[in-house]
């Protein structure tokens, strides 16, 4: 398996109320990763993430499943979460072993009680996030409601980085704000570079304009640059946004269609340069030998410390453990002590 360095690592949980989309979003980043050859259809019973019996039969998330995909060098680890909230012991799990969210909203539908949750459990532990406006190919799909949503229920720091071209039966591309520039649909799912729509290059120039001062407000260093020239290139816009991402005082904002494949690439563009990787957290407790809890500095070649946020059993492999790495290796015979058991475990395999 192809080793990466754990700044090119990143590890989401794409979280939203039930069928906004999450599930066919995860199953279009991996079609846009090369992972699989074809966007799964929940209908079909052949997605990658519900792949339980109960979840083909029910059309439902029930599980949080895990994929990945790389993307610009850049591993991503995917969690899809359930929308419902009888399952949401599967969400926290998740929430618990990432760096940062992806909230997803259904075009369709706006913000609902179940994206407002998805939002707070994020807020619980300080996690940067990613606003995604799903469904833009969607009948009553309206991108400008869903904006004004999001930033009345969820804060006006939250940006448009892509406008989409159109929306419902006319959604035909999307617009890259910072890029100045517009992909348009085209032919078995490619896309290709255009100038942006006339009746769109406006509010494309003014969210850019806001961009660029929020940008300028979350890095001092290039609050002096903009001050004395009122601009900056692009790489130092796209700078500034990912500190204030991080920061938790700015929230990018993308417009997508699962099914088409609108915006997916955008969307990976954005975990990539605007989420943290693992080496975020600093250090996390985990507990010794003896039972102590001790401050563990992350890194592959710190002690090793672990957390099991999902188990589940399976009929052809026995009991499984899905295990979070947040320090050093775990490795095939080695003896790591259990807090919850207060006993030593032999990893198996």
């Amino acid at each position: 398996m192809k080793s990466y360095s754990i700044d090119h690592i990143r590890n989401v949980a794409f979280l939203g109320h039930q069928a906004s989309g999450k599930t066919i979003l995860g199953e279009a980043a991996l079609f846009a990763g090369g992972v699989t050859t074809r966007i799964g259809r929940i209908e079909d019973g052949n997605t990658v993430f519900d792949h339980s019996q109960d979840e083909i039969e029910r059309q439902i998330s029930i599980y949080s499943s895990l994929a990945w995909l790389e993307h610009d060098r850049t591993k991503i680890n995917i969690i899809d979460t359930p929308g419902y909230e009888d399952f949401v012991g599967e969400v926290l799990g998740a929430v618990s072993v990432v760096e940062g969210g992806v909230i997803v909203v259904g075009a369709d539908a706006g913000v609902e009680i179940g994206t407002e949750k998805g939002w707070r459990y994020l807020d619980r532990r300080g996690l940067p996030r990613v606003v995604c406006i799903n469904k833009m190919d969607k009948e009553h799909a309206d991108f400008e409601k869903c904006l004004a949503d999001v930033q009345k229920y969820l804060g006006a720091h939250v940006m448009p980085l892509t406008l989409p071209i159109g929306q419902g039966d006319s959604f035909a591309g999307i617009v890259d704000v910072i890029g100045k520039k517009a992909l348009k649909a085209g032919a078995g799912g490619s896309f290709t570079e255009e100038e942006i729509p006339g009746d769109l290059a406006g509010a494309a120039r003014e969210w850019h304009r806001k961009l660029m001062d929020f940008a300028a407000e979350a890095d001092d260093s290039l609050l002096e640059k903009f001050l004395e020239s009122g601009e900056l290139s692009d790489a130092e816009l796209r700078q500034g946004l990912s500190a204030g991402c991080r920061a938790g005082t700015f929230v990018p904002l993308v417009a997508t269609s699962a099914l088409t494949g609108g915006g997916v690439g955008q969307l990976l563009d954005v975990i990539v340069s605007m989420l943290p990787s693992p080496a975020w957290l600093a250090e996390v407790d985990a507990y010794d030998d003896s039972g102590a809890v001790k401050k563990i500095p992350v890194g592959p070649s710190e002690p090793t410390a672990g957390f099991v946020f999902k188990a589940l059993s399976e009929k052809h492999l026995g009991d499984l453990s899905f295990i979070r790495v947040f320090s050093g290796e775990m490795k095939v015979g080695e003896d790591l002590y259990n807090a919850t058991i207060e006993n030593s475990e032999r990893i198996g395999q």
